[in-house]
């Protein structure tokens, strides 16, 4: 039986089947699959939308440092197992214990490391089946990137 996702991607496939589009928008997507009578989710809870709506303002957070001038994200989030499953844990970044911000960079950096990964793989797909087209590049070294970044004026914002 399939999972849930790959149902979802069935019915992305038949969308693009049936419409001929090559480009869609997942609302467009949505009201195709009510039409075709396709279970629709279950809506949330109101604590579950709130929660959502909190992790969504929690990540928002800027703070201005007061020795740099940099805005620096005030709270960050670790994933931990609870039993069978997971769950987020939010803190407050300038009250974090070493090992809390220490697993939470940790998993953002592996977050990045595996979109980069897909880039990469997507990248060389791409370029395996356009021969006659100049092959796309991924650079993987961000450090003129991020030494650029670092040097900018700051502006009002941070």
């Amino acid at each position: 039986m399939a999972t849930r996702q790959q149902q979802l991607q069935a019915m992305i496939r038949m969308y693009r089947e049936e419409t001929g589009k090559t480009t869609f928008d997942m609302n467009d997507i949505a009201e195709f699959c009510e039409i075709k009578k396709w279970r629709m989710p279950r809506a949330k809870t109101p604590r579950e939308l709130l929660a959502r709506e909190l992790s969504a303002a929690a990540a928002a957070e800027y703070r201005h440092d007061p020795n740099t001038g940099r805005a620096y994200r005030a709270n960050h989030a670790m994933n931990v197992g609870h039993g069978p499953k997971q769950m987020t844990l939010w803190f407050d970044v300038d009250q974090a214990t070493r090992k809390q911000m220490d697993l939470s960079l940790k998993q953002q950096r592996n977050q990045v490391v595996g979109t980069l990964y897909q880039m990469v793989v997507d990248s060389e797909r791409w370029n395996s089946t356009h021969l006659n087209e100049e092959p796309l590049q991924v650079p993987l070294d961000f450090d003129p990137d991020i030494r650029w970044k670092m040097n900018e004026p700051l502006d009002k914002a941070g």
